[in-house]
């Protein structure tokens, strides 16, 4: 999982958005602990992210507050212990690559340099189910202008999945992580293709078959992508499918319930969303975020220019540049229309080993 916690502590997630972002509170309400942490049935290095919030002050938001020097491990029911080393300020890895097993259970430890001890409840990896395959359709969407006080059609690719869950009451989520490709448009190397990765904020989509006589869903709309610069070119997508317990499920919900209510995402209530992870020594502290195990299986799709039903390119802001221009100073385009590998600190001309 990304630092999906981290963003979603003020609005409990804002969707688009890939930086911190902390919850509001007034007064001495502030400085709570927020953990994000997750591991899954993919063997990987792991992480935790551990933060302060901090208030909504002068209608912006303060600087995200790492929380260093922590003592960070995992520990399962078998009493294998798996230890964090930080990386960098409040962001832990695993010292090792290791995966969760399914009907085992796993535990979060925490301990401050300040000596305070937290510990998540312990949490079950619940076989869910299959994800089976992954197709898109083509549809336009209003979205409403605040600023313009208007509708806008937009067009987009609805992402289609077909999976299978091996029993009732079984819960699922879905994200997605993607690569799109874009080239240096003028300058010393016209053509030059960089790929830039892109991924959601975290879960986008919840399903369950709780009290349904139902365990094939086929082409389930899980995520709606604007079509925009991103499929100027070829397009990746990862589709992952997240199978978890109903308490998990019942954490994400309530996030996502709050992400798409209609109130202000600074209302005070959006707090009341409880997670797992508690201090040892008093009950009463409250602690935001949440500690997940998942099963995890994904499947990967390309999708080409070629394929999409849209009857014009996406707009292309390298058009902006006078064709003279050598550099984009003064060429009225930004700088990655010359160098490609300048759109973001993430891009990279080194064709990804996925890609074909």
């Amino acid at each position: 999982m990304k630092y999906f916690w981290s963003i979603i502590i003020l609005a409990v997630g804002l969707s688009g958005c890939q930086e911190p972002i902390e919850l509001e509170f007034t007064g001495s309400e502030t400085n709570y602990l927020v953990v994000e942490g997750s591991i899954s049935t993919v063997f990987q290095k792991h992480q935790v992210v551990l933060s302060r919030s901090t208030p909504f002050q002068n209608n912006s938001l303060t600087n995200f507050i790492a929380e260093a020097g922590a003592s960070v491990s995992i520990i399962s029911d078998n009493g294998s212990t798996y230890f964090f080393h930080e990386t960098e300020e409040g962001v832990y890895k695993s010292d090792s690559a290791f995966n969760a097993v399914e009907s085992s259970s796993y535990e979060l430890s925490i301990v401050l340099r300040n000596g305070e001890s937290y510990s998540s409840t312990p949490q079950l990896v619940e076989s869910s189910g299959t994800l089976d395959g992954v197709s898109v359709g083509y549809k336009e969407i209003l979205t409403y202008n605040s600023e313009l006080q208007s509708f806008r059609s937009k067009k987009g690719i609805e992402l289609l999945a077909d999976f299978s869950l091996n029993s009732n009451d079984r819960y699922v989520g879905f994200d997605w992580e993607s690569t799109f490709i874009i080239k240096s448009e003028i300058g010393p190397n016209p053509g030059k293709e960089c790929y830039i990765p892109d991924q959601t904020p975290g879960i986008e989509r919840l399903i369950n078959n709780a009290g349904l006589n139902q365990t094939v869903f086929t082409e389930e709309p899980v995520s709606f992508l604007i079509y925009d610069f991103r499929f100027r070119y070829r397009y990746s997508l990862n589709l992952i499918m997240y199978g978890m317990s109903k308490e998990t499920y019942n954490f994400h919900n309530q996030v996502l319930s709050q992400l798409n209510s209609s109130g202000s995402i600074f209302e005070a209530n959006q707090i009341q969303i409880n997670g797992n992870i508690f201090n040892k020594n008093d009950a009463d502290e409250v602690v935001l975020g949440n500690f997940s195990v998942f099963t995890q299986c994904e499947q990967r799709i390309f999708i080409d220019p070629a394929s999409l039903p849209f009857q014009s390119e996406p707009f292309n802001i390298c058009s902006r540049a006078n064709p003279n221009a050598t550099t984009y100073i003064g060429s009225g385009a930004p700088e990655h229309c010359f160098d490609c590998l300048t759109y973001s600190p993430s891009a990279t001309d080194i064709k990804p080993s996925f890609w074909r």
